[in-house]
């Protein structure tokens, strides 16, 4: 009778520790994924920021020999210090081709080589040779398309995304950031040790329970009977801590709602500056010309007083334009403390506004049809604004890999019984039917690694939640998609 218990317990505990330890693999796994996207998508956002600090015409600028002068470098230099800094990473850089070598248009340094070398010898870094160049980053230059990899070179270890932008004249400059291998082992060796000691704490607790029930088996009946009072005793104990620790898992649950929102809100930040950065570029380039055609006209000595006027005229027509951007994007993210009752369609006019550069660009046509007019729903708009956002980036990713010139997305405005008050169609292929059923799942993207957090659906459909008692659901179309946001109107629930 003891030998058949014995054999039981071996096996229960045997299955018990393979249970543990597929559940420490997998959860390390799965957290050192997310960490590894989270760095590269720091990283990307780091580039992005960085050729926004050098500014338009700075990389076309740097491929002539006298196009940058060293106060410029310097300038850009620290700025781009700065920003490293803040962003988490340890260099920032961007790359130029000259007469077939590969040169730094600009970098940013540590504080620690700031005090070492000085300014005056950080001036020779300018359109230093990059001899250490690798044969993907030459490629770059003649084909374009973003790269992540981990290198070793003279400044040290590094895991780097290199991201390929196009200046005014066409050519082609590589903007770049960094962050220490070491750096990227202690993230990944935090997720490694919480996965370790989460085994052992399960493990903890069921090895005295086992151990327990095998001396209960070798001693009398009342010896055994006071180990089973002894553990009783335990699980009392236990049940009573119970009640702390479902209250401690809720705040965590809690806490972590709010950091997936925090996330989603800086991806959307990016979006922020990449729509900017599109918006911008049209009357900048405007601004350009006209500089240029003034400069040749007074070297002809032809300027008059008309030139001057219609000059100063453009000037102010496109500063304006592109405060009213910055004004658009200001109102996007500053935080509303009240509900309030808002029209759909000035809500969708809004994010339209700060997208319409990117659909351009892309060759994306967008169709806004009133099925009803003045449509009013009542909640925060900035939250109504940033589903619509999200639903809206991902439709122009996913026209990315798409080669169809024919790429049309359609927001459909109404109100009714059953009936959503905005859907979002497009033609970009739709989504494989293996993954709709986890597409609103937290930390699930179908996008390549480095492009998708995989928590703007989820937050998308908190959003439309929690803030409008509405649902948000996803329809499969022929060679498309469809997004429906549901929610009460100002009038009554539709």
């Amino acid at each position: 009778m003891f030998h058949n218990k014995y054999i039981i317990l071996f096996l229960t505990l045997a299955l018990y520790i393979a249970g543990i330890v597929y559940y420490a693999v997998n959860a390390y796994s799965t957290e050192k994924d997310k960490t590894l996207a989270r760095i590269d998508k720091q990283l990307l956002y780091a580039t992005e920021g960085a050729q926004i600090i050098a500014g338009q015409t700075y990389h076309q600028r740097s491929a002539y020999e006298n196009g940058i002068g060293k106060e410029e470098f310097l300038q850009v230099a620290h700025d781009l210090s700065a920003f490293a800094k803040s962003a988490g990473v340890k260099y920032v850089y961007s790359f130029i081709r000259d007469d077939g070598e590969v040169l730094f248009a600009s970098t940013s340094l540590t504080d620690e080589e700031w005090s070492e070398e000085g300014e005056t010898a950080y001036e020779e870094n300018y359109r230093l040779i990059y001899d250490e160049a690798t044969a993907a980053l030459e490629k770059m230059f003649s084909k374009p398309q973003r790269l992540y990899e981990e290198s070793r070179d003279q400044w040290g270890y590094f895991r780097s995304v290199l991201v390929p932008y196009e200046s005014a004249d066409g050519s082609i400059y590589i903007v770049g950031a960094d962050i220490e291998i070491s750096d990227v082992m202690s993230q990944m060796d935090t997720v490694l040790w919480s996965a370790v000691l989460t085994a052992f704490y399960y493990l903890g607790i069921i090895l005295p329970f086992f151990i327990a029930l095998l001396l209960m088996a070798k001693n009398d009946k009342v010896k055994l009977q006071a180990l089973v009072d002894a553990k009783t005793e335990e699980l009392q104990i236990l049940n009573h801590g119970l009640e702390q620790r479902v209250a401690d898992e809720i705040e965590k649950n809690r806490e972590q709602e709010q950091l997936n929102f925090q996330q989603n809100k800086l991806a959307q930040m990016g979006e922020m500056v990449s729509m900017i950065a599109h918006q911008w570029r049209q009357p900048l380039a405007v601004l350009s010309a006209k500089a240029s055609y003034m400069l040749i006209r007074q070297e002809m000595g032809k300027v008059n007083e008309e030139d001057v006027r219609q000059s100063n005229e453009l000037v102010i027509e496109q500063c304006q334009t592109m405060s009213e951007t910055i004004n658009t994007f200001m109102n996007f993210v500053k935080p509303e403390q009240e509900k309030k009752v808002f029209f759909v369609r000035d809500s969708v006019d809004a994010v339209m506004q700060m997208m319409q550069a990117q659909f351009a660009s892309q060759g994306i046509s967008v169709e806004v049809i009133e099925a009803e007019k003045d449509v009013k729903i009542e909640g925060h708009e900035n939250l109504f604004e940033q589903v619509v956002v999200n639903l809206l980036a991902n439709a122009r990713d996913a026209f990315e890999s798409l080669e169809s010139p024919d790429r049309k997305l359609t927001l459909t405005i109404n109100k009714g019984h059953k009936v959503p008050v905005l859907s979002v169609e497009d033609n970009a292929g739709g989504i494989p039917e293996e993954i709709r059923d986890r597409i609103f799942n937290p930390y699930f993207t179908s996008k390549e690694e480095g492009k998708g957090t995989g928590i703007g659906l989820n937050m998308s459909k908190d959003i439309m939640h929690k803030s409008f008692d509405g649902e948000l659901l996803y329809t499969p179309l022929g060679g498309g998609s469809r997004f429906e946001m549901y929610c009460c109107t100002a009038e009554g629930s539709v």
